[in-house]
């Protein structure tokens, strides 16, 4: 007679293959859990064997709970820790072999990719240099059509680094008067620059 959760709750002293048996045939998940938790530490630590992964190795112990769920049921079980012993060296080969075809086919992909990466890189660095040049082309054009005063001042200020005073002594100005003109040239720049590159 098979086992009910209503006759029995103390799965811990029943034998593996016990366990096994009345899986196969209820497919109740709680025979599984049971066996499952006898044994989990020992997968885990089989998993790192093979992988050398800690992540990676939590995650197949995992996985391979799903796939004891779904085999279970159709196969035949002499021993249940040889049948899991097997079942985890099959699927960490699998995961190995996994790995050096992806390595393979991603040095492949790179091989054949290097070289239009680097035509592309090239091609970036030329595109910014292009558009690093048309933005101080734009910049020369709108100062030219500032006012002396303020064109100065945006000269001094941002192209050869001298301070308000500096500037304020240079140019005869007091430093508000600075202020002003820097402030006013840079926002006339930026609407400028806006309305050029819209």
């Amino acid at each position: 007679m098979f086992f009910t959760p209503t006759e029995n709750k103390d799965l811990q002293s029943w034998s593996d293959d016990r366990l096994v048996r009345h899986y196969q045939h209820s497919q109740q998940t709680m025979f599984i859990t049971e066996l499952y938790g006898r044994y989990v530490h020992l997968v885990y630590g089989a998993c790192l064997k093979y992988l050398e992964d800690e992540e990676e190795s939590r995650d197949l112990a995992m996985d391979l709970f799903e796939k004891i769920l779904k085999k279970l049921p159709s196969s035949t079980v002499k021993s249940f820790k040889v049948w899991l012993y097997v079942l985890i060296r099959n699927e960490c080969n699998n995961r190995i072999r996994d790995r050096r075809v992806d390595r393979e086919k991603g040095e492949e992909w790179g091989q054949r990719q290097a070289p239009e990466a680097d035509f592309l890189i090239q091609f970036e660095q030329l595109s910014e240099e292009e558009e690093r040049d048309k933005e101080r082309r734009m910049v020369k054009l709108i100062l030219k059509k500032m006012p002396e005063k303020r064109r100065q001042c945006m000269r001094l200020f941002f192209f050869d680094g001298y301070s308000y005073k500096e500037i304020a002594s240079k140019l005869a100005l007091d430093i508000k008067q600075v202020k002003s003109h820097l402030q006013n040239g840079k926002r006339q720049l930026r609407q400028q620059l806006e309305q050029l590159q819209s």
